[in-house]
C-alpha cells in the first residue's frame, strides 16, 4: 500500500479521538465518513458487502470469499454478496452488487492476480491487512504476496496492485464468472489495444425469476503491461486473440516488484458506453485523486446528519454505517451519456435521458416502508430522480415495476409497493412530469380485474379480501393487506389530482380487509371462498407446510409472506381507525400489541411489523411502552460488528429503520406525509435539510439510551400526541424531548 494511502487512512481512522477531538460543535460534521465500518452486516444474515462503492454507485468493488450454488440456498448456506466475514480464502474481486439481498445476482466482471503462472481459472489466496472505509478496500494476498487497493466512481472501479516479489504477476479480468445463478458461463472478451478490453458476462435468475441482462465492462491497464491477450477456461486456449466467447478473459502480465493501477467501468447498455463511463470518470487521474473524491462524495452525503454527541463513538459508527447502507440502492443505471436499459424490454432495448440520472434496483416491498422516506427526507435530489425514473418506467409498461433489477421485473414479493413510493412524493411536494397520465396509468393497473399483473386482483375487489389457495396469489391474507394500503395510497394521488370520485372508490375499497379479521385470536385469519376462517389456524405458524419449510425458512404461514398472522395484523397504518372498531378500544389495540412484544411474536427483521414498536403509542397509556421497545431494539439487534444487523438488509431498510430511530421519528405510513415520535439515541443532532436550506435540531436532556421523555415539543410548542410532519421537519427548528 503506497505510503499516501496508509497515512491518510491513518490519520482518518484516529480523527475520533484526537484531531477532531477539540473542535467545536460547529465542526463536528466534517469527515464523518470515518465512522463507517462496512464489515457491519457482513456475517450472519444481513448479506452486506465490505467492498468500495460510492452513494447510489452502479459499480462497487468487492472481494469474493465463495460463489454459492442452489444447493446451498437450499441448506440456507448462501452468500449472495459472494463475501461472508471470515472466510478463509479470496477468489478475486467483482465489480456488481446488491447489497442485503437474500438472492444471488451479478458480482460481474471478477478480477483477480497470480503470480509466477497464469492461472485463469484459479483465483483463490489468502489474505491479511483487510481494510475497508466509506469508499475504500485493501487487503493483502499474501499467497501471491500482492497488496489490493480499491475504490470507484459511480461508474467505475479504481484498483492499485502492489507486487511486493520479483516474478511474474498477471492481473486477470474474469468475464463470466459472477454470483449469478444463470450458470451458464457466457460472455465475451474483446482487445481494443494491448492496454484494453471489453466485453460482457451474463447474469440472472434472480431468485428463481427467470430475468436476464449483460453487465457490459471496460477494463484499461493504466501500467504498461509486458504482455497481454484473451484467455479460455481451462488454460489450453491461453492466447493473444482479439476476440474470443464463451467462457473466457483477459490478462496482463507484469515482471517483479512494482506498483500498478487499472480501471474497469460498467454499464448496462453496451461496451462501449462501459468504456465511455470509465474514460469520463476516472480519465488521467491518480488513485488517490479518486479515492480523495470518493471520501467527499461520502462526507457529502452522510454529513447531512451532524451529531454532537462527543463520547458516542460506537453508537455513531453503528449510526453512520446504517446511513451509509441506506444510500447503496437504489443506484444510478444510466451511463455518463445518458443512456440506460429500459423497464419490460423484450428486446433490450434503451433509452436516453441527460436531464436526470436514471435510478434501478427498486427493491419497492422492502424500500416503500422507509428507505424512500429518508431520501425523500434528506436526499430530495436522488429521491426526486428516483420519482422520475418509477414514473417513467410505469407508463411506459402500463403497470407500476414491484421488484425492478437493472430493467428486468422480477415480480419476486407481493402488491403494488411503487404506488405508495409515488404517491408518498405526491404528498410530499415532488415533481412529476405527467401526473395526470401517471394516475391513469397506476388507477387502471389498480382496478383491472383482467389483468395478470395483480394476483387475485378479481376477487380482492370483488370480495374485499383474496381467498386462500387463489391460484398464482403468494400469501391470500398478505396480498390483500398490501393492495389496501396501497391503494389507500393511490387515493392520496389521486385527491391530490383532482381525481375524487376515484379517491373516493379506493378508500372504500382500501378498508375492506376488515373483513379478515378474527375474533378469537385477536388477528387476521385467512380465509376461504366462503368468508370463513381456515381449519386449524395457527396464526403464529411460520410455515405453509413441512415440504416448503424444507426449502425456504420462513416461508409464511398460510396466507402470509414471509410472515405470520401476529406479525401482519397492524400492518394496516392507514386504517388505525379500522382497529379500535374490531378490538373494541384503543385500550385493547395497545394491550394486543403488547401481548406481540411479550410473547415473542414481534421480529424487527420481517418488513410487515417494523413499525410495531412505535404503533404501541396509540395507545397513549403505552407510550413510555414505546420508547422501551424501541431502546431494547436498537441495542439488541445494531452493534459494530460484523453481525451487527440482525437479518437481510434488503437493499437497506433494516438500516434505515435504524437510522429513523435513532434520530426519534418513524414513517409508520410514509404516504401520510405523517412521523410517528419515538425516541432518539443522541442527544444533540442536526439534519441539514436540502429543501427548505434549514436545519432542524434535535435534543434531549437526558441520556436517551437508558431514560425516557415526558415532554415532547416542536419549536417550542408542546405536542399532545407524539407526531410530526413532513412539512414541519423540513421547515427546519428545533424538536426537544425533555425528562
Amino acid at each position: 500500500m503506497k505510503i499516501v494511502t496508509f497515512l491518510l487512512y491513518l490519520i482518518i481512522s484516529l480523527c475520533p479521538l484526537t484531531l477532531w477531538a477539540q473542535q467545536s460543535s460547529q465542526e463536528t460534521d466534517l469527515h464523518v465518513s470515518r465512522y463507517v465500518n462496512p464489515f457491519i452486516g457482513t456475517s450472519g444474515e444481513a448479506y452486506t458487502y465490505p467492498g468500495a462503492v460510492s452513494p447510489w454507485g452502479m459499480v462497487s468493488a468487492s472481494p469474493h470469499t465463495t460463489y454459492a450454488t442452489r444447493f446451498d440456498y437450499v441448506l440456507g448456506t448462501i452468500v449472495p454478496t459472494g463475501y461472508r466475514y471470515g472466510d478463509p480464502l479470496i477468489h478475486g474481486f467483482g465489480q456488481t452488487h446488491l447489497s442485503g439481498v437474500a438472492c444471488n445476482e451479478l458480482g460481474a466482471p471478477v478480477i483477480a492476480v497470480s503470480s509466477g503462472e497464469l492461472t485463469p481459472a484459479k483465483h483463490a489466496s489468502k489474505y491479511s491487512d483487510e481494510i475497508a472505509k466509506a469508499g475504500f478496500y485493501a487487503v493483502k494476498l499474501t499467497d501471491p504476496n500482492i497488496s489490493v487497493e480499491a475504490t470507484t466512481t459511480q461508474r467505475a472501479a479504481f484498483y492499485r496492485f502492489t507486487f511486493h516479489n520479483d516474478s511474474k504477476n498477471y492481473l486477470m479480468l474474469d468475464a463470466t464468472t459472477n454470483l449469478s445463478w444463470i450458470s451458464n458461463h457466457q460472455g465475451s472478451i474483446k482487445k481494443i489495444n494491448p492496454q484494453e478490453y471489453t466485453g460482457w458476462s451474463q447474469s440472472g435468475n434472480f431468485c428463481y425469476s427467470g430475468n436476464q441482462q449483460k453487465v457490459y465492462f471496460a477494463i484499461k491497464a493504466f501500467d504498461p503491461s509486458v504482455e497481454s491477450g484473451t484467455w479460455q477456461r481451462g488454460g489450453k486456449d491461453i492466447n493473444d486473440h482479439t476476440e474470443a466467447s464463451g467462457d473466457v478473459g483477459a490478462w496482463f502480465q507484469y515482471n517483479g516488484a512494482s506498483t500498478v493501477t487499472v480501471g474497469i467501468g460498467v454499464s448496462y447498455v453496451s461496451a462501449e458506453n462501459a468504456r465511455e463511463n470509465l474514460q469520463t470518470e476516472i480519465a488521467d487521474k491518480s488513485f488517490d485523486t479518486v479515492l480523495a473524491e470518493n471520501i467527499q462524495r461520502w462526507d457529502k452525503q452522510l454529513g447531512k446528519v451532524v451529531i454532537n454527541d462527543r463520547d458516542k463513538i460506537e453508537q455513531k459508527t453503528v449510526f453512520y454505517t446504517a446511513l451509509y447502507h441506506a444510500l447503496l440502492h437504489p443506484n444510478v443505471v444510466s451511463d455518463v451519456n445518458g443512456d440506460y436499459p429500459l423497464y419490460e424490454s423484450k428486446t433490450r432495448a434503451t433509452g436516453n435521458n441527460k436531464n436526470y440520472p436514471r435510478y434501478g434496483l427498486f427493491s419497492l416491498w422492502d424500500s416503500y416502508r422507509n428507505v424512500h422516506a429518508l431520501l425523500s427526507l434528506l436526499y430530495p435530489e436522488q429521491q426526486q430522480a428516483m420519482l422520475y425514473t418509477l414514473e417513467d418506467m410505469s407508463i411506459n409498461a402500463g403497470h407500476p415495476p414491484r421488484w425492478e433489477l437493472y430493467g428486468s421485473e422480477t415480480n419476486i414479493m407481493v402488491g403494488d409497493p411503487a404506488v405508495s413510493v409515488l404517491a408518498e412524493g405526491m404528498i410530499k411536494g415532488f415533481n412529476f412530469q405527467d401526473p395526470e397520465k401517471l394516475f391513469a396509468t397506476l388507477y387502471k393497473s389498480a382496478t383491472d380485474t383482467t389483468s395478470t399483473w395483480r394476483a387475485g386482483n378479481a376477487a380482492y375487489w370483488d370480495r374485499g379480501y383474496i381467498p386462500e389457495k387463489t391460484d398464482d396469489v403468494w400469501g391470500s391474507v398478505s396480498t390483500t393487506l398490501e393492495y389496501s394500503y396501497h391503494d389507500w395510497a393511490l387515493a392520496q394521488f389521486a385527491e391530490a389530482t383532482g381525481n375524487h370520485d376515484e379517491a373516493a372508490l379506493l378508500r372504500r375499497q382500501a378498508i375492506r380487509w376488515r373483513g379478515l379479521f378474527d375474533t378469537k385470536t385477536g388477528t387476521v385469519c385467512p380465509h376461504d371462498a366462503k368468508n370463513n376462517c381456515i381449519k386449524n389456524f395457527d396464526p403464529a405458524a411460520m410455515d405453509d407446510s413441512w415440504w416448503v419449510k424444507l426449502v425456504i425458512k420462513n416461508h409464511g404461514g398460510p396466507g402470509f409472506v414471509e410472515g405470520n398472522a401476529y406479525q401482519y395484523t397492524y400492518m394496516v397504518p392507514h386504517d388505525i381507525a379500522g382497529l379500535d372498531v374490531l378490538f373494541g378500544s384503543t385500550h385493547k389495540v395497545g394491550q394486543q400489541l403488547q401481548f406481540i412484544f411479550d410473547n415473542n411474536h414481534f421480529t424487527l427483521w420481517n418488513e410487515p411489523n417494523m413499525s410495531y414498536p412505535y404503533l404501541l403509542a396509540i395507545d397513549p397509556a403505552r407510550i413510555s411502552n414505546m420508547q422501551t421497545v424501541i431502546q431494547q431494539q436498537r441495542t439488541a439487534n445494531f452493534s459494530n460488528s460484523p453481525a451487527g444487523i440482525p437479518g437481510n438488509d434488503d437493499a437497506g431498510v433494516l438500516s434505515a429503520w435504524y437510522v429513523f430511530s435513532a434520530l426519534g421519528f418513524y414513517p409508520v405510513n410514509p404516504a401520510s406525509g405523517e412521523y410517528a415520535v419515538g425516541i432518539p439515541l443522541f442527544q444533540n443532532v442536526r439534519l441539514k435539510l436540502e429543501t427548505s436550506g434549514a436545519s432542524l435540531q434535535i435534543n434531549t436532556d437526558f441520556d436517551p439510551r437508558t431514560a425516557s421523555w415526558r415532554t415532547l415539543s416542536y419549536n417550542q410548542q408542546a405536542r399532545s400526541t407524539p407526531s410530526i410532519l413532513h412539512s414541519e421537519i423540513v421547515s427546519g427548528g428545533e424538536l426537544n424531548f425533555s425528562k
